[in-house]
């Protein structure tokens, strides 16, 4: 039932500075709420006794912080005394958005999650959204009141003075339910013995955080007791919540009313063990709970270690910041920078170490911008005035950044240092403007124009002549045309945005569209150039290049066309073309996909993984073989397998493909594609079928039947159990087929196969060898009885008159049979020996059942 961040040492290491801050504080007043078990309450006496009593002790002591306990008559009085400054903290609360305003907060040292407490007819709650008409109540005071009218304005909130009251409510039914810890919950239901209360659910995301409240005015306090906090053992927290949790239930028995009772003892007797029934299952209930949240603990523990490292090893500034621009997360490049520790910055803000303030705000609108909107923004440059005075480039990257348990985001924002990368790019950028002459030889055109509404060329390279049929001098100032109007007027607009984009973002522009030489010849160009500013910080000029790309743009075409008949015959074919990357996650689906599978390619590319398509009992071996062919860089090479359509259907497909490799011949991935041959499969099956099956009873041929055969005498070798063997053949049937056809003869037959089949156990076999003939195997029998009953049984079956085409027929059936190893050992010598024990038993009068004699 209880978490919180492990600990890396039971001895905090203190720095000077810090030790000079604990003397200096001297004792620290703590108020606390006097009636809240099991987690704190003041007795008779005085004492502070709780769960969190024998926690912020422990905290304490390893601070090095003295606790002073100011007495309160209530946990609203606490608060009251926290705010006023009567207390420096308060040990175990939850952070909430209110309790900011007057308080700062350790880490915390005690998770727990809230569930709803219901009487026991109530349904599991599974969405309180959902719910309409319900009252929920909760004791005055807690955090959890401020969040749950805000986050659930459909539940109609009460509130009682005392936990007990709060359970009181709903074990009579005067509310709904409560919203409490589960700690306390089990604590109230087990105290006072509300079994017919239970736990009906649960928000995940109202998790207990329990911290340390510390007064603003003390910030470095918090600090400290952080020290404590950190050394806290999951053990140490277990053995806490152990030690209080445990119930003593006592019983006092009044001997005055003692005679006047016996007859209700056994009432009693039977409740009292009902009442430890109970409790035992809480204890198991509480006990799952408890192991539950220790490994969550455990785990958070190990994540937050490793983002730790992560962000510290990160060339980059990284920081969070909470609503009010205080630090939340700093990594050690940033806190270098400062001149502190990266511990030391949370919970201050960039005017706390002597940054310019109009940057500051500058950064602060910046920050609000993400938490406001909700949407991540990047600065591509922006110029930063470090504490040494030195100015240094930068690109920001802000997202929005969830903190505590409140859905209040703060940011979270990564500064790198571009200042290099600028410098290198200006002088870039100038040797490019200066040298654009040289340009003239490249096939294309090199052109410097202004930057005004006819793009006036100053400066175009001889390449203008070939690729617009004007001279260069036709196009400086304008002289003879303008290039806007040598650009095709439906890309005009486009291409005055693209520049404009580049103005703002002082980028560099590409883009394409077509032109119209003089001649009249319509040309795809391409186009990249970079905005020239002057001193004022406008836009003088553009330098670029502009080069014909109408063969590739015709071969874009051409491959467009090739494309959509490549899809044509494909959804023809049903084929598909696919690409996954190394982990199996589908990087390319081609259109066909969806009229086979039914899923389209935006279901499927950088969502779904290779093996997801294939029914569940298949997708283990499917992974494991995909993992392999990426290990070994092998070919896919006609590789059936099944996959779930989208409506469900099962459909076999033929898989071929290669490996994707980078320039070092590193496997990254697969290429292929896959081809539905569920009708074939199917084709298959039926020819296989029909080759092992009788096709007019549609039992088993002679092959089948052998093969059953010899697999049944292997297992019985094994197991030591008898096999028996029957032969079958009707009698009267000859008549039948000579009086009234061989179409009332096969549906005779077939009549009897049904009748023997019915008979018969699964892992029997019964086969049609001949017009009226047939053998039946019986494998592992019990003992040679099994197989004389089961022949009897057919017998008389096949004995019953037949109702064929209005005529009722008769017929009887001679069964020799043979068992193995008493009558022979391999197929050959039971098949004999069952053959004469049937002419034995037609010799014998007919209609009956004979079993080998030697």
């Amino acid at each position: 039932m209880s978490g919180q961040i492990p600990a890396l040492a039971k001895n905090p290491v203190w720095a000077e500075a810090e030790l000079a801050q604990l003397q200096e504080l001297g004792p620290v007043t703590m108020c606390v709420d006097p009636d809240w078990e099991p987690y704190e309450r003041l007795t008779e006496d005085g004492e502070f006794v709780g769960i969190a009593a024998d926690l912020i002790r422990l905290i304490a002591e390893r601070s090095g912080v003295k606790l002073q306990l100011v007495p309160t008559r209530n946990w609203d009085e606490s608060l009251a005394f926290s705010r006023e400054g009567k207390c420096d903290i308060l040990p175990f609360l939850n952070q909430t958005p209110d309790r900011d305003a007057w308080l700062v907060f350790t880490e915390p040292y005690f998770i727990n999650p809230n569930v709803f407490v219901t009487r026991v007819e109530h349904d599991y709650i599974a969405n309180a959204a959902a719910l309409k008409g319900k009252t929920l109540v909760l004791p005055e005071g807690t955090s959890m009141e401020e969040r749950v009218r805000r986050d659930y304005p459909n539940l109609k909130i009460l509130t009682v003075p005392t936990e007990t009251d709060t359970f009181r409510m709903v074990e009579e039914g005067r509310a709904d339910m409560t919203l409490r810890s589960l700690t306390m919950a089990a604590y109230t239901i087990r105290k006072e013995g509300w079994f017919n209360l239970k736990i009906a659910g649960e928000i995940p995301a109202y998790a207990n955080r329990l911290r340390v409240g510390v007064t603003r005015e003390k910030p470095e306090l918090r600090d400290i007791l952080n020290k404590g906090v950190v050394t806290l053992t999951p053990q140490e927290v277990e053995d806490a919540v152990n030690r209080h949790i445990s119930i003593r239930v006592g019983y006092r028995v009044d001997y005055g009313l003692l005679f006047q009772v016996v007859g209700g003892l056994g009432l009693l007797l039977v409740a009292g063990f009902i009442w430890g029934f109970q409790l035992k299952r809480l204890n198991r209930r509480l006990a799952v709970e408890t192991a539950r949240t220790m490994d969550m603990a455990e785990q958070t523990r190990l994540a937050e270690q490793q983002l730790r490292q992560m962000i510290d090893v990160m060339p980059g500034y990284v920081f969070a910041k909470d609503r009010e621009g205080r630090f939340l997360v700093v990594n050690q490049t940033l806190a270098q920078v400062l001149g502190c520790r990266a511990d030391a910055v949370v919970g201050k803000t960039e005017f706390d170490y002597g940054m310019d303030s109009d940057q500051v705000q500058s950064w602060r609108k910046a920050d609000l911008r993400v938490m406001e909107t909700g949407k991540p923004n990047v600065i591509a440059e922006e110029s930063v005035r470090l504490k040494d005075g030195s100015i240094r480039w930068f690109q920001i990257s802000r997202v929005p950044y969830p903190y505590g348990e409140w859905d209040r985001p703060g940011v979270l924002g990564i500064a790198t240092d571009i200042t290099e990368r600028k410098q290198v790019a200006d002088l870039l950028r100038e040797s490019e403007r200066s040298k654009s002459v040289l340009l003239s030889n490249l096939p294309g055109m090199a052109y410097r124009c202004r930057y005004d509404e006819n793009w006036t060329m100053e400066f175009v390279s001889d390449g203008c002549l070939g690729l617009t049929g004007y001279a260069p001098g036709d196009l400086i100032h304008n002289a003879k045309i303008a290039f806007n109007e040598i650009m095709a007027s439906e890309y005009r607009t486009l291409a005055r945005q693209k520049w404009m984009e580049g103005v703002k973002n002082r980028s560099s522009v590409e883009l394409e569209y077509e032109i119209l030489t003089a001649s009249g010849e319509r040309k795809w160009v391409w186009e990249q150039g970079m905005v020239i500013f002057g001193d004022n910080g406008f836009p003088e000029a553009i330098e670029g290049l502009i080069m014909d790309i109408s063969d590739r743009k015709r071969m874009e075409l051409l491959l467009q066309e090739s494309q959509r008949r490549y899809d044509q015959l494909a959804e023809k074919s049903r084929t598909y073309a696919w690409e996954v990357d190394r982990r199996g996650v589908y990087t390319f689906v081609s259109a066909a996909v969806k009229g086979i599978i039914g899923y389209g390619a935006e279901e499927m590319v950088g969502r779904m993984h290779y093996h997801e398509l294939c029914p569940p009992e298949d997708q283990d071996l499917q992974k494991k073989f995909a993992e392999e062919l990426m290990a070994q860089g092998r070919e896919l090479e006609d590789r059936e397998k099944r996959v779930i359509t989208r409506q469900g259907r099962l459909l076999w497909v033929l898989g071929n493909g290669v490996p994707i490799r980078n320039d070092q011949g590193e496997v990254v991935g697969f290429r292929g594609t896959e081809t539905d041959i569920t009708e074939r499969k199917k084709m298959e099956a039926h020819i296989t079928c029909m080759a092992l099956h009788d096709p007019l009873t549609g039992l088993p041929n002679r092959t089948l039947f052998e093969d059953r055969v010899r697999m049944a005498l292997s297992r019985a070798r094994r197991s030591l159990r008898p096999v028996c063997l029957m032969f079958l053949d009707l009698d009267r049937f000859k008549p039948v087929n000579d009086q009234l056809g061989h179409g009332v003869g096969d549906e005779l037959l077939r009549a009897v196969a049904d009748r023997i089949r019915r008979l018969l156990r699964n892992s029997d076999t019964a086969a049609r060898i001949g017009g009226d003939e047939f053998v039946i195997l019986l494998p592992e029998i019990q003992s040679p009885e099994d197989g004389e009953k089961v022949a009897e049984k057919i017998r008389e079956a096949i004995a019953q008159p037949f109702d064929i085409e209005g005529h009722r027929l008769e017929v009887s059936a001679s069964i020799g049979l043979a068992l193995y190893p008493d009558h022979g050992q391999s197929l050959m010598e039971l098949a004999k020996k069952a053959d004469q024990a049937m002419y034995a038993a037609k010799a014998a009068g007919r209609n009956r059942a004979v079993i080998s004699s030697g």
